[in-house]
């Protein structure tokens, strides 16, 4: 418990959000929040469907919530949610890349079918000028494995985060900390890789995560955020 009061005062811009805090730096109101849970169109970090008042969220909740958003554009409301819950680790490890790295950087959808018409989606993310490359590797590697890419959605990932800081400057909160810690920290790098592990298990199927598995997740990346200095200090220095 010392510990965590230290790091809050060291740090004070990061806190969990409340409700009603979460569903304005995530662009949405109690009407349209009822709308998608009928639809079981939301999605948060950490695979995360669930939103009540009673609950705290993180920066990373609204980014996932506005990816899903952008990704409607493209695809059904309902599968872009699916996407952002069973590939969360792919778009928060762009998060990572972009709160640490200059330039934007992108989570890629790769649509592709196979010899029987059966459509897959694959998920990856990478920085605007490593775009070309990383998708040429990409469609490689499915043909490889029998498949044949259709088209490439990409959501700029470093847009929607600026996006979540404007929605929290107009609510004088203070989201200015990074939102996530490098991609390069261990205790990042083994949730993320965790996730990867059980959607290969899963093979492609939306799973619920167990009890508390996702509390967990949640509870480590708000220990890791306090401890980072805020995005612009660092960023500036």
């Amino acid at each position: 418990m010392d510990y965590v009061m230290v790091t809050v005062r060291r740090n004070p811009a990061v806190h969990a959000l409340t409700y009603s805090q979460f569903l304005g730096v995530a662009e949405l109101n109690s009407q349209r929040l009822l709308s998608l849970r009928r639809r079981d169109q939301l999605a948060l970090a950490f695979g995360r469907r669930e939103v009540f008042k009673s609950l705290r969220y993180l920066a990373v909740d609204a980014v996932g919530m506005l990816i899903a958003e952008e990704l409607a554009r493209i695809f059904d409301r309902t599968f872009a949610a699916s996407i952002v819950r069973v590939w969360w680790d792919r778009w928060l490890a762009a998060v990572a890349r972009a709160e640490h790295r200059r330039g934007p950087w992108l989570f890629h959808v790769v649509e592709s079918v196979d010899h029987k018409g059966r459509h897959i989606h694959f998920c990856c993310h990478g920085g605007f000028g490593d775009s070309e490359e990383a998708m040429r590797q990409v469609g490689l590697q499915l043909r490889a494995d029998g498949y044949e890419p259709l088209r490439v959605v990409s959501i700029n990932v470093s847009q929607i985060i600026q996006r979540v800081r404007r929605n929290a400057r107009r609510a004088k909160l203070d989201l200015s900390a990074a939102f996530l810690p490098p991609l390069e920290d261990s205790r990042l790098l083994e949730l993320l890789s965790s996730q990867a592990q059980r959607r290969e298990h899963a093979k492609m199927n939306v799973a619920k995560a167990q009890d508390g598995e996702d509390d967990l997740a949640r509870a480590t990346i708000k220990t890791m955020i306090e401890e980072l200095p805020r995005a612009s200090e660092q960023m500036n220095g």
